[in-house]
């Protein structure tokens, strides 16, 4: 590679290799044989000056084919996180002069992998093997994988909540929600945010028919832009997360005043699945599922491996973020996380400009702000409908408590606490371990079109203006006619005689 020839194999049998140069009559030649019985080849002539000319080698030279490629790359640099085409093209041009084509690097990108993590049959048939050493290293998950008829493999299940599926059907949301169901217990109140896909809301009211749904508002926002627009955009956002209902009939009024359409879009919709106030569940904070897309980046890197190594790059994951987390936790010196209490920090400066009226022993009339509220102390309650919803003290129960002389930290839900944030993260999770009987799998039968593989999704219009941010949208050209010269049409739309 280094000297830029290629040569031919002159003769090649068992116990002797001859080589030469592809130019004829040339004096370049290369002879091993097998020596004192041994298995060894041992040169026993090498001629290393060519007598041919320069042209006539370069012009005989053969073009690397991507697995020769790919096995240069990984013994002189091996596999890292990260790689793509352009690494290995960028290499071989630095290390051996070679030049490569996009499509030969991909190529060879490829192989690379293929050699490192096997090949994606081989990834299914290690994965009944995966998911019982996991059973093994961490007691009490729960795992399962779902086969057809033919043993070819449908989706898994992990108790971290890892799926992977092969659409978002009926069926397979219903698997994924019955497997979840051993997850979870019923003695809690659970709230399901979601997208707007039919399949999830069927499976969720067959397999979970006492929780409580929610819409993803980012979502909800997106089929909006779709079909409307206009600047009342900002009043929905502001109906969607208000904490009172008399804000949330404000806003809809002005929502209704600026396009009636769109006011009776969003009642059908059923305000209660994307308006915090009118949930009769617990969202807290959340109102999008920002989380399954934080996920989905979180994981970019492992989406064109295996099952078994993505699989297995979750759990790395997971495991580190639970180790990370749990130091955390451990590390607080405060009754809440930190996260709480600087909201805390911030409602508490506001509560100190108010004044306080006491009414009985735990009611008070909180005066200031940008409204005057009755707040509720035994039933932790405050007209301003924070304190109900989150269940974290707002500048007026903080106002309250501090009058009457309770401690802050007594009027947050003890969901938020430093205990409870510590539980959540206390238990280890362990790779793979023990020797296991290999069940059979065998991959999906799937038919892939030709070209590369799409790793990312499609981007929303949304998500492209938002990207985009104050950059000015590309403008339009605007074409005329070359009979009338007039702007703004075309020829099949010109009324104008042609000349």
């Amino acid at each position: 590679m280094k000297q830029k020839f290629s040569f031919k194999l002159y003769k090649v049998t068992k116990t002797l290799v001859v080589a030469k140069c592809c130019v004829a009559e040339c004096g370049w030649k290369f002879r091993a044989s097998v020596k004192h019985g041994t298995n060894t080849f041992w040169v026993t002539k090498y001629l290393k000056t060519h007598t041919c000319l320069v042209s006539d080698r370069v012009a005989l030279r053969k073009h690397s084919t991507p697995k020769y490629v790919g096995k240069l790359f990984i013994n002189r640099i091996g596999i890292i996180d990260g790689l793509n085409p352009k690494h290995i093209k960028d290499a071989m041009k630095n290390m051996f002069g070679m030049t490569l084509d996009c499509t030969n690097s991909y190529r060879a990108l490829l192989y690379v992998q293929e050699l490192v993590r096997g090949t994606a049959e081989d990834g299914y048939e290690w994965l009944p093997s995966y998911m019982e050493q996991i059973k093994l290293a961490n007691p009490g998950s729960i795992t399962s994988i779902e086969l057809d008829d033919k043993d070819r493999f449908k989706y898994p299940f992990l108790a971290s909540g890892a799926s992977i599926i092969d659409g978002e059907d009926d069926e397979s949301w219903e698997w994924f929600f019955t497997k979840l169901s051993s997850c979870i217990s019923n003695q809690h109140a659970l709230v399901i945010v979601s997208n707007w896909n039919a399949a999830i809301k069927n499976a969720c009211d067959k397999v979970f028919p006492w929780a409580i749904r929610g819409t993803c508002y980012y979502h909800l926002q997106q089929n909006i832009v779709q079909r409307y627009k206009g600047k009342y955009l900002l009043y929905l956002v502001k109906a969607a997360y208000v904490h009172t209902v008399y804000d949330f009939d404000r806003y809809m009024e002005e929502i209704r005043s600026a396009n009636p359409a769109l006011a009776t879009y969003l009642e059908k919709a059923d305000v209660r699945l994307w308006s915090r106030v009118h949930c009769h569940g617990d969202m807290y904070n959340l109102k999008t599922s920002n989380i399954a897309e934080s996920i989905n980046s979180a994981l970019k890197p492992a989406r064109g491996f295996p099952i078994y190594f993505l699989l297995e790059f979750i759990r790395e994951k997971v495991g580190r973020w639970y180790w990370k987390r749990r130091e955390d936790a451990l590390t607080l010196t405060c009754e809440h996380s930190q996260g709480v209490e600087r909201l805390l920090a911030i409602r508490s400066e506001i509560a100190d400009t108010m004044s306080v009226q006491p009414i009985d022993g735990w009611k008070f009339f909180v005066t200031g702000g940008r409204r005057n509220c009755i707040v509720d102390l035994e039933h932790i309650k405050c007209e301003c409908g924070v304190f109900g919803i989150e269940k974290i003290c707002c500048s007026h129960a903080i106002a309250a408590g501090t009058f009457a002389k309770v401690h802050i930290a007594s009027l947050v839900s003890p969901l938020y606490s430093r205990e409870n944030l510590h539980a959540g993260y206390s238990h280890n999770i362990y790779p793979c371990a023990g020797e296991v009987e290999i069940r059979k799998c065998l991959p999906p039968d799937v038919k892939h079109g030709p070209g590369r593989q799409k790793k990312s999704r499609w981007q929303s219009w949304l998500e492209l203006s938002r990207f985009r941010g104050h950059k000015p949208q590309k403008l339009h050209k605007d074409y005329s006619f070359s009979n009338c010269k007039q702007p703004g049409h075309t020829r099949p739309n010109c009324n104008q005689p042609v000349q």
